[in-house]
C-alpha cells in the first residue's frame, strides 16, 4: 500500500520512482488533519481527569453526568492499553518484518533481525526499569508498620502525656512516610507514561515521513487509516497522562506530555513533504531506519502494554482486583475492542 514499500517497483527496480500525482495541498492539509486528530485524541482524557480520578479512588461521582464522565474515561483508559498492544504487533512489529524482507534490502547475515532488535529493546526498558527504579519501588510499595498505622487511624489510647508524645511523633514519621511513598508512585508512573511515549513518538514521526513523502491512488485512503490511528493512539496516550498525581504533576506538564505526542506526525509530514522529491523507500539504508525503529518501538510498546499496562492494571491494580465482574467484563471488552479497531487498520 502506499504506506511502505513491498519490494522494487516493475519499471524501477529499487531506483527512486517519480511522485505518482502529488497533491501538496492534500499533503498540507493532512498535516493539520493529524494535528487536530491526534490533539483531541490525547487531551479528551485529560480534561476528563477529575472524574477518573474520582473513580479511580473508589469514591462514586456524585451526579449521572460525573458517573458518565468517569466511565467513558475507565473505557478510554483499557481500550488505549488494547490500542498500544495491537500497535505494537500488527502496526510495527509486522512492518518491521516486510522492511526487512524487502528485496532491495540484500540478503541479511542473521534473518531474525527484527525480533531480535525487539527483544533487545525490551530487555533495554526491563534494565531500566529494574535497576534504576529499584529503589524507588521499593519506597513506592512500602507497607505501614502496624504500629504507625494504629496510631494514625486512633486507636491508641491513654492518657499518659508520655504516650501522646510519642503517638504524635509516630504519626507526624507517617505522615512524612506516606508522602514519600505518595512521591515514590508518581515517579514511577511517570517513567512508565515516558516510555510509552517515547515508543508511540519514535513510530508516528516514521507515519508522519513516509505519509508526507508518498503518494499514489491508495494515499486518501492511508491518510483515513492513519487519522484514526493517531486518533486511537492519543487515546490511549492521554488517558495513562491523565492518571498522573494532579500533586506532582501540574496541568502544563501533562499539556507539554500531550503536545509533544500531537506534533511529532504532522512534524514527520513535514519532513516528508520536504524530501518527496529524494525520498526513496526502496533504498537500502532507509529500509534498514524504518526496520530498526520500527523493531525499536514495537519492543518498547511490548514491554509497556504487557508489563506496565496490562499486568499493572489486571493482576496487580486494586482497582480491578477488588472490582465487581461487570467492571472487569467491562474492562477486557474495552480492551479486546481496542486491539481489534487498531488491528483492523492495520490492512492500510
Amino acid at each position: 500500500h502506499a504506506g511502505h514499500s513491498h519490494g522494487p517497483s516493475a519499471e524501477y527496480g529499487c531506483g527512486l520512482a517519480p511522485l505518482e500525482a502529488y497533491d501538496l495541498p492534500l499533503h498540507i492539509g493532512a498535516l493539520f488533519i493529524l494535528l487536530v486528530a491526534s490533539t483531541i485524541g490525547t487531551f479528551v482524557p485529560i480534561f476528563l481527569q477529575p472524574a477518573a480520578k474520582a473513580g479511580e479512588e473508589g469514591s462514586k461521582p456524585s451526579s449521572p453526568l460525573k458517573r458518565c464522565v468517569e466511565y467513558a474515561f475507565f473505557i478510554c483508559r483499557h481500550f488505549g492499553t488494547g490500542v498500544i498492544l495491537s500497535t505494537a504487533f500488527i502496526h510495527l512489529l509486522s512492518h518491521a518484518f516486510i522492511y526487512f524482507s524487502n528485496e532491495c534490502i540484500g540478503e541479511l547475515a542473521f534473518e531474525s533481525t527484527s525480533p531480535a532488535i525487539a527483544m533487545g529493546a525490551v530487555w533495554l526498558v526491563f534494565v531500566i526499569d529494574f535497576f534504576l527504579l529499584r529503589s524507588i519501588r521499593n519506597k513506592a510499595n512500602a507497607e505501614v508498620p502496624e504500629a504507625q498505622r494504629v496510631a494514625r487511624d486512633g486507636k491508641i489510647s491513654g492518657s499518659d502525656s508520655g504516650l501522646e508524645d510519642d503517638e504524635e511523633q509516630v504519626v507526624a514519621r507517617q505522615s512524612d512516610s506516606d508522602a514519600e511513598r505518595v512521591r515514590a508512585q508518581a515517579k514511577v508512573q511517570t517513567w512508565d507514561v515516558f516510555a510509552l511515549e517515547a515508543g508511540i513518538i519514535f513510530h508516528s514521526i516514521l507515519i508522519g515521513v513516509t505519509l508526507g513523502a508518498s503518494s499514489g491512488s491508495g494515499w486518501v485512503a492511508l491518510l483515513i487509516a492513519i487519522t484514526f490511528h493517531q486518533f486511537f493512539e492519543g487515546l490511549a496516550l492521554g488517558s495513562r497522562i491523565a492518571l498522573l498525581p494532579r500533586a506532582f504533576t501540574s496541568l502544563l506538564k501533562k499539556f507539554v506530555m500531550g503536545l509533544g505526542y500531537s506534533i511529532t506526525t504532522p512534524l514527520g509530514i513535514g519532513i516528508g513533504i520536504g524530501v518527496r522529491q529524494t525520498f526513496n523507500s526502496n533504498d537500502r539504508p532507509t529500509l534498514l531506519v524504518l526496520g530498526i525503529f520500527h523493531s525499536l518501538s514495537a519492543g518498547i510498546l511490548l514491554y509497556t502494554a504487557l508489563v506496565e499496562l496490562i499486568a499493572g492494571d489486571f493482576i496487580h491494580g486494586k482497582g480491578l482486583r477488588n472490582a465487581s465482574t461487570a467492571r472487569c467484563l467491562a474492562a477486557i471488552a474495552s480492551l479486546t475492542v481496542g486491539a481489534a479497531l487498531m488491528s483492523i487498520l492495520g490492512k492500510w
